[in-house]
């Protein structure tokens, strides 16, 4: 079986890039997850969830991302980077328009220092996840789902009231997008799987 090219996965931005949370920033996050949820199966999900606010730079970074301006969105999204240089959200962002533009040395570059400014930052666990099973790297993009696992044990509810709920939904999708991939390979001969590896964050 001859399998495709590029393997496409529905990506949710989850990541809401900020210093803090907000009100606004999590009535978004809110919205757009449930929108996520909705559209799994959505070729057009940035179509279908893609309502975000434009008051800075920030916000028009990820309407670039959301409009697949991916090149358009990095000046914004290292605008703000400029601002709040920890902020794991933002590294987040700009790993995944550098990704969408095969900037793959660069953008787990990003990934990395997202996650050694915050190792808990569920969401980047996600893009890593989906990172890896392009480069069809299944047991880095597993690894992925482990961290999420370790965040949200049960993806139903929440394990205590400080826990992030958009964790929870992270390891939903990530477990969604491998059953996809092992799916996929499933009857593929073991011969002609792949078995590369690109290094775990």
């Amino acid at each position: 079986m001859k399998m495709r090219r590029e393997l496409i996965f529905i990506v949710p931005l989850l990541v809401v890039a900020g210093t803090g949370p907000s009100v606004a920033q999590d009535q978004f996050r809110d919205q757009f997850t449930a929108c996520v949820l909705a559209h799994l199966a959505t070729p057009g999900l940035e179509e279908a969830c893609g309502t975000v606010h434009m008051a800075d730079s920030i916000g028009m970074g990820k309407h670039e991302l959301l409009t697949g301006r991916y090149a358009d969105a990095i000046p914004y999204l290292e605008r703000a980077h400029d601002d709040h240089p920890h902020d794991p959200s933002l590294l987040t962002l700009l790993a995944y328009a550098n990704e969408r533009l095969d900037n793959r040395d660069l953008a787990l570059m990003y990934y990395k220092r997202s996650l050694d400014e915050d190792p808990d930052f569920g969401d980047t666990y996600l893009y890593v996840g989906r990172f890896y099973l392009k480069g069809r790297d299944l047991p880095s993009a597993k690894a992925q789902l482990d961290q999420l696992v370790r965040l949200c044990p049960s993806p139903d509810q929440p394990p205590d009231p400080t826990a992030k709920r958009s964790w929870c939904v992270s390891r939903l999708i990530l477990a969604k997008m491998i059953s996809i991939y092992e799916s996929m390979y499933a009857a593929v001969p073991a011969a002609q799987q792949p078995d590369g590896k690109t290094g775990t964050p």
